[in-house]
């Protein structure tokens, strides 16, 4: 969903990691885009 000044937009995503070195990883990938502001 865009913000209040739409300037920025919130995606959700779920997801089942089968473990800590995966999730590791998805955070490592998603902080390597530039257009990713936070990952959280």
């Amino acid at each position: 969903r865009p913000s209040k000044q739409k300037n920025y937009v919130s995606i959700t995503v779920t997801i089942a990691a089968t473990g800590e070195e995966q999730l590791q990883n998805i955070f490592t990938d998603l902080k390597e885009i530039e257009s990713v502001k936070l990952v959280l």
